[in-house]
């Protein structure tokens, strides 16, 4: 269950005091597609529970999703813009997407971009710069017998 990647850490879950939290999960469809699952959570305002969106796609393009998924919790009209996202193709890689989402009158319009910086890289030092070793090798080890591997973080 897609919801299951989204709240790997539901067990120890606590409401934090941090803004927002951006993670990114991959699994492998029944014909070997690679699926993404862009997610953002926060802790919903003035109180004490969690909410997450996520957007699943064959994209690795984590600045992009992370931009997409900002907005959707900025704008005050998610309908509109998630009608608007639906339609149009992702831009090519170092290309931006314009989104015009219309308000009750022209005024309250919100006008998006969205910038595609790269094709998904994503660097991995800082990780394995503060594992021990031995957890090093015990995540390669999953990733080539293509285990799940979770990673979870009190930061980033």
């Amino acid at each position: 269950k897609v919801i299951d990647f989204c709240f790997p850490d539901k067990d120890e879950l606590r409401a934090s005091h941090e803004a927002r939290e951006s993670f990114v999960f991959v699994f492998t469809e029944s014909d070997g597609r690679l699926k993404y699952g862009h997610c953002m959570r926060r802790t919903k305002r003035d109180t004490t529970i969690m909410e997450c969106m996520c957007l699943l796609s064959d994209l690795s393009c984590f600045e992009f999703f992370q931009e997409v998924l900002y907005a959707m919790f900025k704008t005050e009209n998610l309908e509109g813009l998630l009608s608007e996202l639906i339609i149009l193709p992702p831009p090519p890689p170092k290309a931006t997407l314009s989104v015009k989402v219309l308000g009750p009158s022209s005024f309250l319009d919100e006008t998006y971009e969205f910038t595609r910086v790269s094709e998904g890289v994503i660097d991995f030092f800082p990780l394995f710069e503060r594992l021990e070793p031995d957890r090093s090798v015990a995540i390669f080890a999953s990733m080539l017998f293509e285990r799940h591997v979770i990673f979870a973080s009190k930061s980033i």
